[in-house]
């Protein structure tokens, strides 16, 4: 994790798209909230894009608009369908009214997820 002024850096390595997905998701997590990752509250989710740069700023500003809306953090995901142009399953997180609204959006600058090696790995640019 990188910060630089009204940015944040997430680069995120993981055997499976489907792990990189929840990799992000714990990344940011630790950054907004202190409370306890354990299981408690969920949030269906189903996101089609174009492909999976798209749908990992898709992944990241939902979980940005949950946490303004509702407090939740969401830790990671538990995935029914991933490919290139739908992720779908269900958020997993906690409710934390102390958690901080860090980011505003996702951005496409220095967007990149691609396989590595035997698995995958993304590199991802927030606004704070």
């Amino acid at each position: 994790m990188e910060d630089h002024t009204g940015e944040l850096e997430l680069s995120v390595e993981a055997p499976t798209i489907a792990a990189l997905f929840t990799g992000a998701l714990a990344l940011l997590a630790r950054e907004v909230s202190q409370a306890p990752r354990r299981p408690g509250t969920v949030r269906s989710l189903d996101l089609r894009s174009n492909g999976y740069d798209d749908l990992l700023v898709a992944l990241i500003d939902e979980a940005a608009f949950l946490l303004e809306r509702e407090g939740f953090v969401a830790h990671a995901v538990a995935v029914d369908e991933v490919s290139p142009g739908r992720l779908r399953g269900t958020l997993l997180g906690v409710l934390d009214p102390e958690a901080r609204q860090l980011v505003k959006a996702a951005t496409y600058h220095d967007l990149a997820v691609e396989r590595s090696g035997g698995g995958w790995r993304a590199r991802i640019v927030l606004d704070v």
